[in-house]
């Protein structure tokens, strides 16, 4: 009203209707925010209620992940443990057969340094495990032909075990001068990538065998009796005269001895003392003989 008594009489109505428009603009304004804020109030809500429901999936699925993770991890450990325990398994499996058996066991690393050696290995080069460890396999395990006297050298490098099974009879030298026929085979170990990681080199005693063929060969070769080399290996021995007689041009002597009345002596005295007579007789000419002549009974007397 103040501000009509100061407007001109003319222009009361325009102010009227200008206040009219500006009560109306200020009413639209307000149903306007009134409006938005109802929407923003809205969309706030249901930007909650969502990120309420993303927070719950995401802890739902944490606590999933956290509960796969926990038997995942539960059934690794217990396989992990498994496979130790079927290992220290093998492994005492595998000591107590390198203890057990009768063969001597040289285990290497891939340059041919000793790694270990069983108890029957230790017994027959004379050294422990524990001091042949990172040795070469020459210094512990020294064989030498039979023949000559002289040491088998092992190949050296990645071949060192490299010899196998060659299927000779070789004398194997201890560490404290203690000699003994042997037979040895060697093989390769390769890890799972095929890798060589190592030699295992195994030997046993043949000594016994050996003393035996050359028993039954003697035995097959000479007379029980007196000792003498028999007929047949006295011809054998013969054959090879006459066949270097006739190749070198030498000549060679043979003679050939009878025993008279010797049959009188077994019906008078006995077949004992024919035998003494045998051997005494024996004696007495292989005292006469040089280390190059064949002295052999062919028959009974």
């Amino acid at each position: 009203e103040e501000l009509l008594r100061v407007v001109r009489p003319g222009g009361e109505l325009l102010v009227r209707d200008g206040m009219r428009a500006h009560d109306e603009f200020q009413s639209s304004l307000h149903q306007l925010v009134d409006s938005k804020r109802e929407a923003t109030l809205t969309a706030i809500s249901q930007a909650g209620k969502a990120m309420r429901d993303a927070l719950l999936l995401v802890a739902g699925v944490g606590i999933l992940v956290l509960f796969a993770g926990g038997w995942i991890a539960s059934m690794v450990t217990r396989r992990i443990a498994r496979s130790e325990n079927d290992l220290f398994r093998e492994k005492e499996r595998a000591e107590v057969t390198l203890h057990s058996i009768a063969d001597g066991v040289i285990t290497l690393d891939a340059e041919g340094n000793v790694e270990y050696l069983n108890p029957v290995a230790e017994e027959y080069t004379g050294w422990k495990s524990e001091e042949a460890k990172g040795r070469p396999l020459d210094v512990v395990y020294q064989i030498v032909d039979e023949q000559t006297g002289k040491q088998i050298p092992h190949p050296g490098g990645h071949e060192v075990g490299g010899r196998g099974a060659h299927g000779m009879t070789v004398q194997l030298l201890g560490r404290h001068g203690h000699m003994c026929a042997v037979r040895d085979s060697s093989a390769p170990i390769h890890d799972g990538e095929g890798h060589l990681v190592g030699w295992v080199v195994v030997f046993h005693d043949v000594s016994q065998i050996q003393q035996m063929a050359q028993q039954l060969s003697w035995q097959a070769s000479h007379d029980p009796l007196t000792g003498l080399v028999n007929r047949r290996e006295f011809e054998r021995r013969l054959a090879q005269l006459i066949d270097a007689a006739g190749a070198d041009g030498r000549q060679h002597a043979l003679l050939y001895m009878d025993l008279d009345n010797f049959k009188t002596v077994n019906d008078t005295c006995g077949h004992v003392a024919g035998d003494e007579l045998l051997m005494q007789l024996t004696t007495v000419m292989q005292s006469r003989m040089r280390g190059s002549d064949t002295l052999a009974r062919l028959g009974g007397d």
